[in-house]
């Protein structure tokens, strides 16, 4: 199945790396009443998205939306949880849709949680055993959807993935544990 929200277009991958006095500082800059404690993750996740959109913003003609998704791990959050030794994927995306005028840390921090908190046990359990691919599908063309607009508006894409605490870098092949995990591009 292709991926209903890739377009074509320019993708670019980065790896940025911030120091821990960095993350506590965003930490405290991105609290607000809605999300008293931000994670690192949604934090360093809305400064990059409002760093992006601004970038995106150098048109000042064009007022465009972002869509912000973020890979999240199933493992943890099914009941029973699914072991550690599984073969494969077990993510789902959730997907924030913010308008130009919602570049504030704080708000994207809320939008991001919102979204992650969306995949909750009852999707989960969706997810599981006959229908289970369907309802995922939903899901992603829900996304995909999102993700192309509608005619009057311009929809830009940010893909977030985190594999901190996902087991990737306890995986010993016997040369060790990895110092540095990353996601191969396409060759063609």
């Amino acid at each position: 199945m292709l991926n209903p929200f890739v377009k074509k277009g320019i993708w670019q991958s980065r790896r940025i790396v911030f120091d821990a006095s960095a993350i506590a500082s965003l930490k405290a800059k991105t609290r607000s009443s809605s999300v008293p404690y931000p994670t690192w993750v949604e934090a360093v996740s809305a400064l990059l998205s409002k760093c992006i959109t601004a970038a995106s913003k150098a048109k000042p003609d064009i007022q465009k939306s972002t869509l912000i998704t973020y890979s999240v791990n199933l493992r943890q959050r099914a009941r029973p949880q699914i072991p550690n030794y599984s073969m494969g994927n077990f993510v789902c995306l959730a997907a924030a849709l913010v308008t130009a005028k919602e570049t504030e840390l704080d708000n994207l921090v809320c939008h991001l949680r919102k979204a992650i908190r969306k995949i909750d046990i009852d999707l989960i359990t969706a997810l599981q055993g006959d229908g289970g691919w369907l309802k995922y599908c939903e899901c992603m063309k829900e996304i995909g959807k999102a993700s192309h607009g509608t005619n009057d508006k311009i929809i830009d894409l940010i893909v977030f993935s985190s594999w901190c605490n996902m087991g990737v870098y306890e995986i010993d092949f016997g040369w060790g544990k990895p110092t540095w995990v990353a996601c191969a591009p396409k060759i063609k």
